[in-house]
């Protein structure tokens, strides 16, 4: 399961994750630098390792041609400006609409329904406590 925004979970447990820093000057995007970790042989405690839930897994770098390909083919959707198709895909992997979810911003935490993702990626919240949409672009979510 995909979990909002940058995590792969398996049956619960984190097994992969992407890091995505951006770099600014003036206002502009100066760089975009992208950190991507998976547990393939071995994971953390309370995380899940690929080898664990796979038979014949494959070497690591088969998994990176692999992972590659597939950024290569979604983003060049993105480019095309069809981002939609790829937030279909990952709606469909996503934890499911209505679930329980707490969104810690800061020192703050919210909490409420997950009612999906909008067009520019960012978590649509529904507040249990107001039952307002709220539009969430960065954040730590606990299912």
């Amino acid at each position: 399961m995909l979990k909002w925004p940058n995590d792969v979970l398996i049956e619960g447990k984190k097994c992969a994750g992407i890091l995505i820093e951006t770099e600014f000057a003036s206002n502009q995007v100066q760089a975009v630098y992208v950190g991507i970790g998976l547990n393939s042989l071995l994971a953390p405690d309370q995380a899940a390792a690929l080898d664990d839930y796979v038979s014949d897994l494959p070497n690591n770098q088969i998994i990176l041609d692999k992972f590659l390909e597939a950024v290569n083919e979604y983003y060049s959707i993105w480019c095309n400006g069809k981002f939609n198709e790829v937030l279909l895909l990952w709606s469909s992997l996503a934890h499911k609409k209505g679930a329980n979810i707490s969104v810690k911003l800061g020192d703050k935490t919210l909490s409420g329904l997950f009612e999906g993702v909008d067009e520019q990626g960012a978590l649509i919240l529904k507040d249990s406590e107001d039952q307002s949409l709220k539009t969430i672009t960065a954040g730590d979510i606990y299912l």
